[in-house]
């Protein structure tokens, strides 16, 4: 059975259309995408990402056996911080990336809902002697993310604190008459971006205290497929759309999630010696089209009638004038600047390569 967010009452209310992610009913356009597209370059947007997996992991081992199983580095992490990271199989490919917290009880790993079953499966082989402890934990709270330039003086209202100098993935904790709630910053699109973790039956009071807060009233309430436009513009890959467990760390570009200095940890050895041979077989790049048609996941890839790679992820971007798209290509065609073809149904649409992200 689907499950709906806390705050999807409140979206429907609004005219939202909805569309599933995972086992969730998710908000996709609330008012329109340029509306909401325009907001995010402009002023601010506020999505509801309570949908996401979160596992919790406990135990005084916690943090030196994360340190073991993912690709960057854990233990450096001080209370309150965090990173984005990989789980890997012993060959080296991908059975999910994740956002890890750190916290003072707790280290919280967030992930597509969908890999919240084979991480704790996994995780779970290799906990033998350890103290360490794993609880799913999704749904637990509700996750509202606001971006755009308005985001930190909104979040700077909410808490009565600074977020102007906010480093990546930091955390600030407070409460709002008696409210607890937590804010990181994490960027889902281009620029500043802050997620809100709060009790599910008071999602609807943050959303009301925002509202409040938006002095030039032209914040919006914004759907998945904006935050999908944004989340390409920026280079950010989806697993379960732009990669699966048949890639491999650095064919998804993912140099973010991993530490060359750390040490051993499961998959480290092929990860290894493919950064130091500099031999991928493909890699996810990024493709700038002409024209105004958007391609489709799994469409072709051609150069000189040669088939080179497919598409996975696709948006046209405003900003940028033109569509833009993920795809995986031989390693003949990474440089940027690489005329290709995109086979769109019967359609031939003109791209060149380029280097991620699209945005900053």
């Amino acid at each position: 059975m689907l499950k709906k967010t806390p705050l999807y009452k409140t979206f429907e209310a609004r005219g939202a259309t909805f569309c599933e992610v995972g086992d969730w009913v998710v908000a996709e356009i609330v008012t329109s995408w340029e509306d909401e597209y325009q907001a995010a370059q402009a002023a601010a947007i506020i999505a509801d990402r309570s949908y996401q997996g979160r596992i919790r992991v406990t135990g005084k081992d916690r943090v030196q056996f994360l340190h073991n199983m993912l690709s960057n580095d854990i233990k450096s992490l001080k209370p309150d911080a965090g990173t984005h990271a990989a789980l890997l199989s012993r060959k080296g490919k991908l059975i999910s990336d994740m956002l890890v917290y750190r916290r003072a009880e707790a280290v919280f790993l967030e992930m597509e809902p969908q890999r919240v079953g084979p991480i704790s499966e996994a995780l779970s082989r290799y906990i033998v002697t350890e103290d360490v402890g794993l609880e799913d934990v999704s749904g637990q709270d509700a996750i509202i993310t606001v971006a755009g330039p308005l985001s930190p003086e909104l979040m700077s209202g909410l808490m009565s604190s600074s977020f102007a100098e906010q480093h990546p993935f930091q955390s600030k904790h407070g409460k709002i008459d008696e409210l607890p709630l937590t804010v990181v910053s994490v960027r889902h699109g281009p620029g500043p971006g802050f997620d809100v973790y709060v009790a599910p039956d008071r999602a609807t009071d943050i959303l009301q205290r925002l509202s409040e807060l938006d002095r030039t009233g032209d914040t919006r309430l914004a759907g998945h497929r904006t935050m999908d436009t944004r989340r390409i513009e920026i280079g950010n890959p989806l697993f379960g759309l732009d990669m699966d467990d048949s890639h491999l760390l650095l064919e998804a570009n993912f140099l973010s999630a991993v530490s060359f200095n750390k040490g051993c940890y499961i998959g480290q050895e092929y990860v290894a010696r493919l950064a130091h041979r500099g031999h991928l077989n493909r890699k996810l790049v990024g493709l700038k089209l002409m024209g105004t048609v958007v391609p489709e996941h799994d469409d072709e890839v051609v150069v000189a009638n040669r088939s080179i790679g497919k598409v996975t992820s696709a948006t046209l971007s405003p900003a940028l004038g033109c569509p833009i798209a993920f795809a995986y290509v031989h390693r003949d065609f990474f440089d940027a600047g690489t005329a290709v073809t995109v086979k769109n149904n019967s359609v031939d649409l003109p791209a060149k390569v380029t280097d991620l992200p699209f945005l900053e």
